[in-house]
């Protein structure tokens, strides 16, 4: 497996259930000795970096217009809100739903539908917590109704058929739904100009560690993203300038004492 270019962590699972498998063949006597026990796994892929920090988002978010086009570039800013791919790539026409609220039109975004590799027409979503309503507005209410608009006219230039429940990524030439991969595709393109590594689920990681360290509720994150435990939710986040100045901020107050008046300059 470490010859085959599979990652660390797959290999130490994989040794793990196979542990599991000879042990128990080995106490039922279907072989004598379980010669796996004790196997060193030198080697395997690292886990990549699920991290980027603020100034390399920003670079990113900068270089994108002009590196892709504006219906590409709705795909991203989409992405920025920290669903998971098959969440993005399984977005339909009646995800959307426009409506007034305090006197200013908002966009409710319903995930219900998932698109893999395996299951390209689509499928079930993770987990039922996956299963959410998220409200945008402002910008990314105008990115919504500019990518509608834009997939309802591929449809009609390509003569597809059309309904609320036809997927909002499709392929400009075809009228067919875009494969999972051009989200990934979308977001090389951009990284490359930018000179980051960039991949969805560091924009998922990211997005949970800016929400919570922006001081949002953490359960109301935990939803957002379609988490069943605030365990997952804080697993998602990483260390970073902006978290730790302010934890700084809040205690530099009493860090050296209560008397101003005795602090010594150094």
């Amino acid at each position: 497996m470490i010859k085959d270019g599979y990652a660390k962590n797959t290999i130490i699972t994989t040794n793990s259930v196979m542990q599991i498998l000879m042990n128990d063949a080995a106490r039922n006597d279907v072989i004598v000795k379980n010669k796996l026990s004790g196997i060193s796994i030198d080697g395997g892929k690292s886990p990549s970096s699920k991290t980027i920090t603020e100034k390399q988002y920003n670079q990113l978010m900068a270089v994108a217009p002009s590196v892709l086009s504006k219906y590409q570039y709705c795909m991203l800013a989409l992405l920025t809100l920290g669903e998971r791919r098959e969440e993005l790539m399984g977005l339909q026409f009646s995800s959307f739903k426009f409506s007034q609220w305090n006197d200013e039109e908002v966009c409710a975004i319903q995930f219900k539908k998932g698109r893999t590799n395996a299951e390209p027409d689509g499928g079930d979503l993770k987990n039922n917590s996956s299963y959410r309503t998220i409200y945008v507005r402002g910008e990314m209410l105008n990115i919504c109704h500019y990518a509608i608009t834009y997939s309802q006219n591929i449809y009609s230039k390509t003569h597809r058929n059309i309904n609320d429940e036809s997927f909002l990524f499709v392929n400009e030439k075809t009228g067919m739904p875009m494969g999972v991969q051009q989200a990934n595709k979308v977001l090389n393109k951009v990284g490359e100009a930018a000179g980051i590594h960039i991949t969805p689920h560091i924009f998922r990681h990211y997005f949970a560690t800016m929400a919570l360290t922006n001081g949002q509720v953490a359960t109301d994150v935990m939803h957002w993203l379609g988490h069943s435990s605030l365990q997952m939710t804080q697993s998602y986040t990483r260390e970073n300038v902006r978290g730790a100045l302010n934890v700084f901020n809040g205690m530099a107050p009493t860090l050296l004492g209560d008397s101003d008046d005795e602090h010594q300059s150094l």
